[in-house]
């Protein structure tokens, strides 16, 4: 059996009112991977909500975008 590569991906759901946890959005992106793209998920587990208390000073989510992971943003398109 040939060995592919695998990948980890973190995603946080921005807020919804009408998804708050983001599962919806979570189940219709993975079904669109592996559609559109050939991508299965063969994990995926949730992790545990950090407090205050586990973030660094100015890292909690003040609003300034400071607590955001640092490097750029990867957005899925269609080639064609």
């Amino acid at each position: 059996m040939i060995d592919r590569p695998t990948y980890t991906l973190t995603l946080r759901p921005e807020p919804d009112p009408g998804d708050p946890d983001g599962i919806r959005r979570l189940r219709a992106a993975l079904k669109r991977l592996l559609r559109c793209y050939g991508l299965r998920c063969i994990a995926l587990a949730p992790e545990a909500m950090p407090t205050a208390a586990d973030a660094p000073a100015g890292h909690a989510g003040d609003g300034n975008g400071v607590g955001r992971p640092d490097g750029p943003r990867v957005a899925l398109t269609r080639l064609r």
